[in-house]
């Protein structure tokens, strides 16, 4: 990511703004390009040419740095949840080993352990459409539509979009 001393300090936008003073005296010269014009020309372009290999040096660093970070939050939450399963699965046989010697509580020198039943509920899995769509009038639920794009674009590829799909030009930029 080298500049020199032409670029460095200077902007992006600072570099094509210089570029773009270069374009205004083209034109008040008629298009004549004398030859310190054209050195300036060249300048400018060799300049915007290194900021944008030195934007590309601190993309790739930035891209690098991202994927670690991502890779460690992945192995810390990957820890997270081994311990948080070790702690279930602890929790799991102090209540069996409570069950199984007929302790519904016990004190320890450092603890007191009882067990309770509390009930859990969840939706059973087989409910039709018309008692979701009553759970949603009643105002005790809302359904969360998620349309899968990448099917909807493979589906109609070769034909036009249907009308409930927009498409946004988005320009981007090859970097190799």
């Amino acid at each position: 990511m080298e500049e020199t001393t032409q670029t460095k300090g200077t902007s992006l936008m600072d570099l094509l703004h210089q570029y773009h003073q270069l374009e205004e005296r083209i034109i008040e010269a008629g298009g004549v390009l004398d030859d310190e014009l054209e050195a300036a020309l060249a300048g400018s372009s060799e300049a915007i040419e290194k900021k944008l290999d030195g934007y590309t040096g601190f993309i790739n660093y930035c891209k690098g740095q991202a994927e670690y970070l991502k890779s460690e939050a992945e192995a810390f939450t990957a820890r997270a949840k081994t311990l948080l399963n070790a702690v279930d699965g602890m929790r799991q046989r102090m209540i069996f080993t409570l069950q199984s010697t007929g302790n519904e509580k016990l004190k320890t020198e450092k603890h007191s352990y009882s067990l309770r039943t509390s009930a859990s509920w969840v939706l059973k899995d087989d409910l039709s459409s018309r008692i979701l769509k009553k759970i949603e009038k009643d105002g005790l639920g809302a359904f969360e539509f998620k349309p899968d794009i990448k099917a909807i674009k493979d589906r109609f590829k070769d034909d036009h979009a249907p009308e409930y799909i927009e498409i946004i030009p988005k320009v981007s930029i090859n970097i190799r």
